[in-house]
C-alpha cells in the first residue's frame, strides 16, 4: 500500500477530523472548570557537596555514607522522621523552634504565629501526611541550590509546608550529620589499621618468592617465553615452506631437463615464449579467425572451396614453423637445468640443520614454560593478596580525609537560602489550561481519529479503491472512471473533450495496446453484481475504439434484461437471438433448434448502424425461453468467427456474474474478459470469488475498470484542456 492510498482513506473522511477536534477541545474545557485553584509557595536549600568520594566496602556498617553524597541528603528531605519533625514545628511542639538564619526577622516570627495558630490542634501524622503530598523538590542545574515547593488549594498553607520542610531539612541533617560521621570515622580507622597491616605482609611475601625463584614477574617472563615460541613458530613455518618450494623447483628442473632432450615440446609453454614464437602465434591465430569467417560468415564456403583450401595450407604450415622454433628454445635452456638442481639441493640442506636448531630451541622454551606455569598459582595468590590489601589502604585513606573534611561543616550539609513570602505564593494554572494543553489535546483527537478512519477502512470490506482492485483481484487496471451522478453518461452525448470522454480514450488506448500484442478482438465486459455500470462502460469503450478509426462491433450478450437497445435509440426486433436462430436472408450460421423462439434473421439483417462512425451493434433480439442454451450453442462461436473477420473490435455485454452463469459460457468463445467493478457497490469477497470462477472456466482476463470514481483532481485535470477554457485562453 502505497503513501497516497493511506491519504486517499484520510481524504475520504476528512469531516471527521473537525469534528473530533472541536468534540475533545469542548470536553477538555469542561474537565479544566472542574478542577480546583492551587497555590504554590517555595523556599531554597543549599545542599553542600563534599569533594571527596564515598567509599563503601562490605566490612562497613549499613550507615556508612549515608550523608556523604548529595542524592541522599536530598532524598532524605522526603522522609517520614523529617516530615514529622516539620509537622512538629507547625504545631509548636515542646522544644521544636525554627532556628535557621532565614526566619530571623519580625516578619518570619509573625507567620509562625499564625502557622501555629492554625495547626496547633491538628493531628501530628496527618499533617505529615498532608505535607509529603504536597512536597516536591526541585535542582537548580547543576549547582548545590535545591528548591522545595508545596502545592495545594490553601494559599496559608502552601507558605506553612514550606517554610517547616526547610527548616527541618536544616535541623535534622545538622543533628544526624555529626554523630554519624564520628561514628564511622572511628571505625574507619580502625579497618584502615588493618589494611596497612596485611599489606605489609603480603609485599614481604611477594619478595621471598621473587628471591626464591629468581622471576620478578612471572606474568612478564610468561609473555616473553610466548613471544619467544611464536618467533619459532613462524621461522619453522617459514623454512618448510621454503624446503617445499626448492622441492617442487628440484623436480620441475629435473622435468624441464627430460622434456629439452625430447623431439616434441609443447608449444603452449611459457617458458618457453620468445618474440618469434609469439609472431608465428599472432599469424595462426589471425588465419583461424579468418577461417571460422569464410566457415561460417555469410555467404558461407565449403571445405572444398579454394579461400579454404588455401587458408588451410597456409595454416598448417605455420604449425611446423611453431613447432620447430619452440623445439629450438627447449635445447638451449635444457642446458641451466642441472646447475639450477645443484643449488636447490644445497640450499635444502641448509634450512634442515636450522630447522633442528629450532626444534632445539622450542624444546628449551617449552621446558621454561612448564616450570612457570608449575609456580604461577603461588604468584598470582600473593600478587592478588597485595594488590587487594593496596586497594583497600587507598580506599580508605580517601575516605578518612573525606570524613575528617565533613567534621569541618558544624552546622551541618543543608543550609536555608531563602524561605518563602506571602506576595510570593503564586496562583498556578489548573491542569490542562493554557494554549499548549489545547494544542495537544487537538493532535491528540487527530492521532485518534487516524486511528478510527483506519479501523473503519479496515472494517469496510467495500472495494473501493485502485488500491483494493490490486489487493483483491491482482489484475491490471485499465482505466478508473469518475462517477457522472445518478444519471448513465454516454460518449454519444457529451463533449469528445469532456472528463468521461478522456478517461475512456485512456482506457481504450491501453486496451487497443494489450490487443495488438496478444493479437485479440473479442471482448466480454462483465461484472459481480447489476447496476456496477457494465453496460455504460461497454458503450462507450466501443464509442471510443471506434473513434480512434477502428471498425468496433458491441454486441449485446444480455438475452435476459438487455439495455444497449434502449441506450442507444436502436430497434430490437432483430438482434442476436435471431441471428442464432439460423435463418433469414444471408447464408445461416446454424441449423434451426426445436421449440418456440424468434424469427431467425441473417448477419447483414442483424448489424445495426449507429450515430457513432465505425460503430455498429447487435442487440439482443426477441427474448428466447433458454438463454443459456442458446449462448452455448455452435452457433454463439460461429459467430464470434465471423465477426472477428467482419470487425477490429467485438463487445460483448453479458449478464451479471454472481446473478447468472451466461457470462461464465460466452467467457470461452472471446479473446479476453474486462472485468468492471463499480466503486463501494460490491463487497471484497465477491469480486474474488467471480474472478475464481472466470478462471474455473479458464477465461483470459484482460483487466479491471474501476467505475463510479470520486475524483475531484482528475476533474481539474481535465477542465483545464476542455473546449470552453481552450476558446478563452485563444480569446474567443
Amino acid at each position: 500500500m502505497d503513501f497516497k492510498d493511506y491519504i486517499a482513506i484520510l481524504w475520504r473522511r476528512w469531516w471527521w477530523f473537525p469534528l473530533a477536534i472541536v468534540v475533545f477541545i469542548a470536553g477538555h474545557r469542561l474537565w479544566v472548570e472542574r478542577q480546583p485553584r492551587l497555590y504554590r509557595a517555595r523556599s531554597k536549600l543549599i545542599i553542600r557537596l563534599e569533594r571527596y568520594d564515598p567509599w563503601t566496602i562490605s566490612e562497613m556498617k549499613p550507615e556508612a555514607g549515608f550523608y556523604t553524597s548529595q542524592n541522599t541528603r536530598e532524598a532524605t528531605i522526603h522522609e517520614k522522621s523529617v516530615l514529622e519533625f516539620a509537622a512538629g514545628l507547625l504545631r509548636g511542639d515542646a522544644g521544636m523552634e525554627f532556628t535557621s538564619k532565614a526566619f530571623d526577622d519580625d516578619r518570619k516570627r509573625e507567620d509562625i504565629a499564625s502557622y501555629r495558630a492554625r495547626f496547633r490542634l491538628v493531628d501530628k501524622e496527618a499533617l505529615a501526611a498532608r505535607i509529603g503530598a504536597a512536597l516536591s523538590t526541585q535542582r537548580r542545574g547543576g549547582t548545590e541550590i535545591h528548591e522545595v515547593s508545596t502545592l495545594t488549594d490553601d494559599a496559608l498553607a502552601s507558605q506553612a509546608y514550606a517554610d517547616a520542610v526547610a527548616e527541618a531539612a536544616f535541623q535534622f541533617h545538622r543533628d544526624q550529620a555529626s554523630r554519624l560521621i564520628r561514628e564511622q570515622l572511628d571505625y574507619t580507622d580502625g579497618l584502615w589499621e588493618k589494611a596497612v597491616e596485611r599489606l605489609q605482609t603480603s609485599g614481604e611475601r611477594l619478595n621471598e618468592f621473587g628471591t626464591r625463584h629468581g622471576v620478578l614477574s612471572v606474568e612478564r617472563r610468561t609473555d616473553l617465553v610466548l613471544e619467544s615460541l611464536s618467533r619459532l613458530d613462524a621461522r619453522e613455518e617459514e623454512c618448510r615452506t621454503l624446503t617445499q618450494k626448492n622441492n617442487e623447483a628440484i623436480q620441475f628442473a629435473m622435468a624441464q631437463r627430460v622434456e629439452s632432450s625430447a623431439r616434441y615440446v609443447e608449444p603452449e609453454d611459457p617458458a618457453l615464449d620468445s618474440p618469434q614464437v609469439e609472431a608465428i602465434k599472432g599469424r595462426l591465430y589471425e588465419g583461424e579467425s579468418e577461417l571460422d569467417v569464410l566457415l561460417h560468415g555469410q555467404p558461407a564456403r565449403t571445405e572444398e572451396h579454394p579461400q579454404v583450401v588455401e587458408l588451410r595450407k597456409r595454416l598448417a604450415g605455420l604449425r611446423a614453423d611453431l613447432d620447430r622454433e619452440v623445439e629450438r628454445l627447449a635445447r638451449a635452456k635444457g642446458k641451466d637445468f642441472s646447475r639450477r638442481i645443484m643449488d636447490l639441493t644445497r640450499e635444502n640442506v641448509q634450512l634442515t640443520v636450522e630447522l633442528d636448531l629450532v626444534a632445539r630451541q622450542r624444546a628449551a622454551r617449552n621446558e621454561e614454560l612448564a616450570r612457570l606455569s608449575g609456580i604461577r598459582t603461588e604468584y598470582v595468590d600473593l600478587k592478588d593478596k597485595v594488590r587487594s590489601a593496596q586497594d583497600d589502604v587507598d580506599e580508605l585513606g580517601r575516605y578518612r580525609k573525606g570524613l575528617h573534611r565533613t567534621l569541618n561543616f558544624v552546622e551541618g550539609p543543608v543550609v536555608v537560602l531563602g524561605v518563602s513570602r506571602r506576595e510570593e505564593v503564586s496562583e498556578i494554572e489548573r491542569r490542562g489550561e493554557g494554549f499548549q494543553a489545547l494544542f495537544l489535546t487537538a493532535i491528540m483527537a487527530v492521532i485518534l481519529t487516524v486511528g478510527a478512519v483506519f479501523f473503519v477502512e479496515y472494517i469496510d470490506t467495500k472495494v473501493v479503491s485502485e488500491y483494493d482492485v490490486r489487493r483483491h483481484l491482482n489484475l491490471p487496471l485499465l482505466g478508473v472512471v469518475a462517477d457522472q451522478g445518478a444519471d448513465r453518461v454516454l460518449l454519444t452525448e457529451v463533449s469528445q473533450r469532456s472528463l468521461v470522454a478522456e478517461e475512456f480514450n485512456t482506457a481504450s488506448t491501453v486496451l487497443r495496446a494489450t490487443a495488438r500484442k496478444d493479437e485479440m478482438k473479442s471482448f466480454m465486459i462483465c461484472s459481480t453484481n447489476p447496476r456496477e455500470g457494465k453496460t455504460t462502460i461497454s458503450i462507450n469503450l466501443a464509442v471510443a475504439m471506434a473513434r480512434k478509426g477502428r471498425r468496433t462491433i458491441l454486441v449485446d450478450g444480455d438475452l435476459r434484461l438487455p439495455q444497449v437497445h434502449n441506450l442507444l435509440k436502436v430497434d430490437n426486433r432483430v438482434g442476436l437471438s435471431s441471428l442464432l436462430a439460423g435463418q433469414g436472408t444471408g447464408p445461416p450460421l446454424a441449423a434451426t433448434g426445436s421449440g418456440p423462439g424468434p424469427p431467425p434473421a441473417a448477419l447483414p439483417d442483424c448489424i445495426q448502424k449507429t450515430s457513432v462512425p465505425n460503430l455498429e451493434v447487435i442487440t439482443s433480439g426477441p427474448s428466447v425461453p433458454d438463454a443459456i442454451a442458446v449462448l452455448e450453442s455452435d452457433a454463439f462461436r460461429a459467430l464470434i468467427e465471423r465477426l472477428h473477420g467482419e470487425a477490429d473490435f467485438v463487445f460483448i455485454d453479458t449478464p451479471p456474474i454472481a446473478k447468472i452463469g451466461d457470462a461464465l459460457s460466452l467467457s470461452t468463445y472471446v479473446d479476453g474478459c474486462i472485468f468492471v467493478v463499480g466503486s463501494g457497490l460490491c463487497e471484497q469477497h465477491e469480486v474474488s470469488w467471480s474472478k475464481h470462477l472466470l478462471n474455473n472456466v479458464h477465461a483470459r482476463i484482460c483487466g479491471v475498470i474501476l467505475n463510479m470514481v470520486t475524483r475531484q483532481r482528475r476533474q481539474e485535470y481535465y477542465y483545464y484542456y476542455s473546449e470552453d477554457v481552450k476558446s478563452l485562453r485563444e480569446g474567443r
